[in-house]
C-alpha cells in the first residue's frame, strides 16, 4: 500500500514537471516495446517530430525510413541561422516519451525579409538542416506569402496557392484551393474562406481534401486517422482539429486547421527557393516582389494579383 502511494506521488510530480508545450499524443498497445525489463512507450509516428518553430512555421524531422522508435529523453540541439550566418537561437528541445510535436520558443522575432535554416541534432543518431519557410491562408481569407508580405484576397473561385513554375502544362507540384463565399446565398459576395485543397504531382491529383473534411489519396478515401500515399511517398495522418500532410517528393508539410479555414504550407527542400510561384509569392527572400503576375509583370493591387491565379472554370 505505501508502495503505491509513492509510486502515485511519484507519478504525479512527473506529470507536474513535464513541459506544457509538449502536446503528446495517445499511446495504444500497438505503441509498447518491452526491451529486456523496460517498457518503452514508442512515438506516434516513431522516426519523426514536428516542431514549432517560434509560433511562425512547423518543420518536420525524420531520422528513418521506417517508423522507429524514440525512447525517452530524447533530445534535439536546435540552432536557427540567419541567410547572414548569424545564429539567431540556438538551445535544447526535449521530446517527452509518446509525444508527436513540440513547440520552440523564444522572445527572437524572424524578420519577415530574412532566410533562415534550421539545423538539428539530436542523441539518437538524427541531423540535418531543414529551411524555415511557410505560408498560410486562413479564415476570410488572410494570405501569408513565404517571404512574409500579408494581404487579403476574398475570391470566390478555385486557386493556385503553389506550384513549380518549371512547366505551364503540368508543373512538378501544384497546391490549388476553393474558396466560397459563406454566406451562400449570395456566392459573389465577400466574406469568403477556404473550404477545399487539392495537392497534384506532375498533373495528376494526388491529394483531395474535401469541404466535408474527407480526405482522398490518388481518388480513393481514407480511414482515419492516418494513411500512407503511395509508395511511400508520404503520410497523412488525421486528427481532431485539423489533417497534417507530409510529402517527400515534392518535399511537402501541408496543415489544414478546420476551425479557422487555414492551411499551412512548408517547404522542406532548399532548391525550391525562388522556384515557386502563386498566391504564396515565389519564396525567393524578398517580399516586395511577391505580387508577380503569371505572365512575369507585377501589380501592386491584391485582386489583381489574386485573380490572376484562378484556376479556368472553377467559379460557381
Amino acid at each position: 500500500m505505501h508502495r503505491l502511494i509513492l509510486l502515485s506521488f511519484a507519478l504525479v510530480a512527473v506529470i507536474a514537471t513535464t513541459s506544457t508545450e509538449v502536446k503528446a499524443s495517445p499511446v495504444t498497445d500497438s505503441d509498447i516495446e518491452k526491451t529486456g525489463d523496460e517498457t518503452h512507450e514508442l512515438s506516434k509516428r516513431g522516426g519523426r517530430i514536428r516542431i514549432h518553430i517560434f509560433g511562425l512555421c512547423l518543420i518536420d524531422i525524420e531520422w528513418d525510413r521506417k517508423r522507429s522508435s524514440f525512447y525517452r529523453s530524447t533530445e534535439f540541439q536546435i540552432a536557427v541561422q540567419a541567410k547572414t550566418g548569424e545564429i539567431v537561437y540556438n538551445g535544447p528541445v526535449s521530446v517527452e516519451d509518446g509525444a508527436t510535436e513540440v513547440d520552440v520558443t523564444s522572445d527572437f522575432k524572424p524578420d519577415p525579409e530574412m532566410q533562415y535554416i534550421v539545423h538539428y541534432t539530436a542523441n539518437n543518431g538524427a541531423s540535418g538542416s531543414v529551411p524555415l519557410d511557410c505560408g498560410t491562408v486562413k479564415k476570410d481569407p488572410h494570405v501569408t506569402t513565404f517571404d512574409g508580405f500579408k494581404y487579403n484576397f476574398n475570391g470566390n473561385c478555385s486557386y493556385t496557392l503553389t506550384k513549380s513554375c518549371d512547366s505551364d502544362i503540368h508543373p512538378s507540384f501544384e497546391v490549388t484551393a476553393d474558396f466560397r463565399a459563406r454566406n451562400r446565398s449570395y456566392p459573389y459576395k465577400p466574406v469568403t474562406f477556404m473550404v477545399a485543397f487539392n495537392v497534384t504531382s506532375n498533373g495528376k491529383q494526388l491529394i483531395r481534401i474535401n469541404e466535408d473534411d474527407t480526405v482522398l489519396i490518388k481518388g480513393k478515401p481514407i480511414a482515419p486517422p492516418s494513411a500512407e500515399i503511395g509508395n511511400d511517398e508520404g503520410y497523412i495522418d488525421v486528427e481532431q482539429n485539423g489533417i497534417n500532410i507530409y510529402l517527400k517528393k515534392p518535399a511537402l508539410s501541408l496543415t489544414w486547421e478546420r476551425r479557422i479555414h487555414g492551411l499551412n504550407i512548408g517547404f522542406n527542400d532548399i532548391n525550391l527557393r525562388g522556384k515557386v510561384c502563386g498566391l504564396l509569392g515565389n519564396d525567393d527572400g524578398n517580399p516586395h516582389n511577391d505580387f508577380t503576375l503569371p505572365d512575369g509583370r507585377r501589380t501592386f493591387h491584391a485582386e489583381e494579383f489574386g485573380n490572376s491565379w484562378l484556376i479556368p472554370d472553377s467559379c460557381p
